[in-house]
């Protein structure tokens, strides 16, 4: 519901969607292609996790009329049609390594 809260209660509502004991990479963007195709061009690349428990989302978020107007007082420069985001969650520390390349390059491309 649209009501009055602080940044705090925020933080704690996004952050109790997460498990706790998982390791995370978290990255975001702006973009301007259509959905379909960000979802084609990632498609090959999720299915080479580096483990059966690596958990990768992306999120994308619209609003009405497409890009807003950067503000002038805006402390950011960059928007786009859509905005989104990878997260990329594994368990084990031992898998850092393989899981923060294989995000990287799920942002790059690369």
């Amino acid at each position: 519901m649209a009501q009055p809260t602080t940044f705090e209660a925020l933080f704690d509502a996004s952050g109790a969607l997460w498990p706790a004991e998982l390791r995370c990479k978290v990255d975001a963007l702006f973009f301007n292609s259509p959905l379909a195709d960000v979802i084609r061009a990632m498609k090959d690349h999720v299915l080479t996790a580096p483990s059966p428990k690596t958990v990768f989302m992306l999120a994308a978020f619209t609003g009405p009329g497409g890009a807003p107007a950067t503000p002038a007082d805006a402390a950011f420069s960059m928007t786009g049609k859509l905005y989104g985001g990878a997260w990329t969650m594994w368990d084990d520390a031992a898998n850092d390594a393989a899981n923060i390349a294989w995000h990287d390059q799920s942002m790059c491309g690369c």
